[in-house]
């Protein structure tokens, strides 16, 4: 083998091993790293997803899958909850979770952060958007105070597209791919679910889901 060739072969060498290190440890949002394992279901949901992810929903909360997408209705409040994409996956401390909402006749719709469902009720933080445009977050645990927690509007449309970027007991949201808000708060630091939820405007609580995606982050 001449000098030449030899050297072609080792720089080939080289480029598939930082290929593959690059494939195995992606960048991810503010700087973070990817696990390599996102989950994404473009109709999320009981019985809609067909890819194995764990999903339940609230007791008073009935769902269908109509027009590819999730649509979840009730009286009052309606959560559908995610838990992982397997049998044997949890939740972790850090991970970003996006999914595309409609509020319908929601008040607000969007996700709930850092949730932990129990016989008795579903706390977390609620971080949704409302047809009008307002977004805000809201502390979900039974006693109705918001407390200094940021919202604000965007421009109105029929369906958003929310992300939130979960680090410890700190949360950046983001809406059709521009950041609104970000906030650390301490009341709720654990937390063994992430969920869509939707808060009822008079009469129910009606919206839909799809293009639900979830990453663990390093």
């Amino acid at each position: 083998m001449s000098v030449g060739a030899a050297v072609v072969v080792v720089v080939a060498v080289l480029g598939v091993a930082l290929l593959s290190n690059h494939s195995s440890h992606l960048s991810g949002p503010n700087g973070s790293t990817t696990s390599g394992n996102a989950y994404s279901a473009a109709i999320p949901g009981p019985s809609c997803d067909t890819k194995g992810g764990k999903w339940a929903a609230d007791q008073d909360t009935q769902t269908t899958c109509t027009g590819g997408k999730l649509h979840i209705t009730s009286q009052f409040v309606s959560v559908v909850s995610f838990s992982g994409p397997n049998t044997g996956s949890s939740i972790p401390g850090n991970y970003e979770v996006s999914v595309a909402v409609s509020p319908l006749d929601s008040l607000n719709a969007g996700l709930l952060v850092h949730e932990t469902s129990s016989s008795i009720t579903v706390t977390g933080y609620a971080i949704d958007v409302g047809s009008d445009g307002f977004w805000s977050v809201f502390n979900n645990n039974g006693n109705g105070v918001r407390g200094n927690l940021p919202s604000g509007t965007v421009t109105t449309e029929a369906t958003y597209h929310l992300d939130v970027i979960v680090r410890g007991t700190s949360e950046t949201i983001k809406i059709d791919g521009q950041q609104v808000g970000q906030f650390t708060d301490t009341e709720f630091t654990g937390g063994d679910s992430v969920g869509l939820i939707a808060f009822a405007d008079q009469n129910s609580a009606e919206a839909d889901f799809q293009n639900f995606t979830y990453t663990p982050l390093g």
